[in-house]
């Protein structure tokens, strides 16, 4: 179906009354539409019915579009603190990973030291023969 333009000043009141009745889905042209439409098509007791049954409709369609509505906005923060906690684990992951191999790399030092060391303290070790003759308190002379 085509459609033509209209240009029409209306009272302030009215322009206030359908200003506050549009919606995301109703729109200003849609309620002039329809007030235009019931101006020139008498309401009778079957269309009274009929308007009621679509509104019924149309408002229950709305109610589940905003329980859609807060149901993907509390999705969407429940996957916001997932990817949050992820990014977090990951970070203590990698910190993690750093202090093994900071510990590896002093394990690896000290694993070398120890090895330059034993020789020397098996030098400075008393022989079996020292051990025989002195007792325990005279290792130091």
């Amino acid at each position: 179906m085509t459609t033509k333009q209209l240009n029409v000043r209306l009272p302030e009141d009215i322009w206030i009354e359908i200003d506050q009745r549009k919606t995301e889905e109703l729109t200003q042209t849609d309620i002039v539409v329809a007030a235009l439409r019931a101006y020139f098509n008498p309401v009778t007791q079957s269309n009274t019915d009929e308007l009621q049954r679509h509104s019924d409709e149309i408002q229950k369609l709305n109610d589940v579009i905003h329980r859609n509505a807060e149901a993907t906005n509390q999705t969407e923060l429940f996957l916001k603190d997932r990817e949050n906690d992820i990014r977090r684990l990951t970070d203590q992951i990698e910190v993690k990973d750093k202090w093994i191999k900071a510990l590896e790399n002093q394990v690896g030092f000290l694993q070398l030291e120890f090895g330059k060391l034993d020789p020397v303290l098996l030098a400075l070790m008393p022989s079996k023969e020292e051990i025989d003759k002195k007792k325990w308190w005279q290792f130091w002379k």
